[in-house]
């Protein structure tokens, strides 16, 4: 939950000191207004620096100190150090993450050089000129904000740093400058800090809230766009509902009113019905992204058992547990279905699932006591043929064993998907 500016603590500017590579997921790419905020802070940078070398090169003076002379290569130096971030996150690449406390003293210690840089290379009132800073202070701070789920207003982010311990020390540091030193003029040296300082402040508080609003029409975007796909998979689902579903189950019902239909054939018709809505099921799970081979195997277990055949064996619990990407899915029930639908169609008593998963291939195979055939036997066209052809004639494999056969698939995996907590687990007898 947000917390009001005036509850705000230490925590909170440290989380801004860190920098949003702090609080990023390192594998998560930046998303389009992520990188237009980097764009912006990096266009800022360069303008900044521009200015105040142009100014530096105009005012040179042969006469100053070698610290002053050497401010602007300080000043460049440090400014390609800071673009260094942006310009990564502006090409969609995932910024190096380093330990928090290894963030913050490399980001204080940059902040510093570059005011250094700044006043030493344009002293005086002309420090004005670096008010493109204060867009590169918002856009970073937002980019923070956004990685920490904070939301301020511009009142809010002006207040805060009004209230905050670090002003308080930059005016009690000038006030202490100013009367430690009779010679240090207060409109001259004093002010023009404290007057660039705060309008490095106002600046960023405007950018950061211009940045914030973007990246919240952006999120209200893509949540407008998930609810209308929500809802279109709805109308998908129930139009799906009236036209297979309730058709089917209507049907059933006019022939049992009319009394022309046998208990038996009832029963196969809400054994397909049954069918239809498992591999639908299937469906939805494989739209998710990954799936558990038991989830695959599980309806054509199921259908196998309704035609009255017996299921001898299944994968052990740690094979069908294994989770796999939708494509190898999709493969995994092609191949199920083709197998369990030969075995049936040749008459099988007895089936036996049979898995084995390593980190590149998934083998499925389905044993039966049908009579057996041959490789030469697969008729062009059908299942067993496009299987070969999808994956490859030595993917398919037929062996002949005591009154059937035994069919391996050979199934490569796209990917390894995420494993989930064996609670969620299915079996694939069930």
């Amino acid at each position: 939950m947000q917390r009001e500016y005036h509850d705000w603590s230490a925590d909170r500017w440290l989380a801004l000191l860190a920098g949003h590579t702090t609080w990023n997921d390192p594998d998560r790419r930046p998303n389009i207004t992520v990188r237009s905020t980097a764009g912006v802070e990096l266009f800022a940078l360069i303008t900044s620096l521009t200015v105040m070398l142009c100014f530096a090169g105009a005012t040179r003076d042969d006469g100053a100190s070698e610290l002053l002379r050497g401010t602007p290569l300080l000043l460049v130096i440090t400014s390609l150090v800071c673009a260094v971030g942006p310009t990564l996150t502006l090409f969609g690449c995932s910024a190096h993450t380093r330990p928090l406390v290894a963030n913050l003293v490399l980001r204080a210690g940059l902040g510093l050089l570059m005011v250094i840089g700044i006043f030493g290379t344009a002293p005086g009132w002309a420090s004005l000129l670096s008010w493109p800073i204060g867009i590169v202070v918002g856009a970073d701070a937002s980019l923070t904000a956004y990685a920490i789920g904070w939301r301020p207003s511009p009142w809010q982010w002006w207040w805060s740093v009004i209230s905050s311990p670090l002003h308080l020390g930059i005016v009690g540091g000038l006030v202490g400058i100013a009367l430690a030193r009779a010679d240090v003029h207060l409109s001259d040296a004093v002010l023009p800090v404290y007057a660039t300082a705060h309008v490095w402040v106002a600046i960023a508080c405007l950018a950061a809230h211009g940045t914030s609003r973007m990246i919240d029409a952006e999120r209200a975007l893509n949540e407008a766009v998930r609810l209308e796909a929500v809802r279109n998979e709805h109308r998908r689902s129930a139009h799906w509902l009236h036209d297979d579903i309730c058709a089917q189950l209507r049907l059933v019902t006019l022939k049992m009113q009319r009394g022309t239909t046998e208990a038996t054939e009832v029963v196969g018709m809400l054994d397909e019905l049954d069918f239809s809505l498992r591999l639908r099921q299937l469906d939805e799970l494989l739209q998710s992204g990954s799936v558990r081979l038991a989830e695959v195997l599980q309806p054509f277990v199921r259908n196998a058992q309704n035609h009255g055949t017996t299921v001898e064996r299944v994968p052990s619990y740690e094979i069908a547990s294994a989770v796999v990407d939708r494509d190898t899915g999709s493969m995994v029930r092609h191949a199920a279905s083709v197998l369990t639908s030969n075995a049936l169609n040749a008459g099988a008593t007895r089936l036996s699932f049979e898995m084995s998963v390593d980190d590149d291939v998934i083998q499925v195979a389905v044993v039966d006591d049908a009579g057996g055939f041959e490789a030469d036997a697969v008729t062009a066209g059908r299942g067993l043929w496009s299987l070969e052809h999808e994956l490859g004639r030595a993917s398919v494999t037929i062996e002949r064993v005591d009154d059937g056969s035994r069919v391996n698939v050979r199934i490569p995996r796209h990917s390894t998907a995420r494993e989930e907590g064996p609670a969620h687990a299915s079996s694939a007898a069930r």
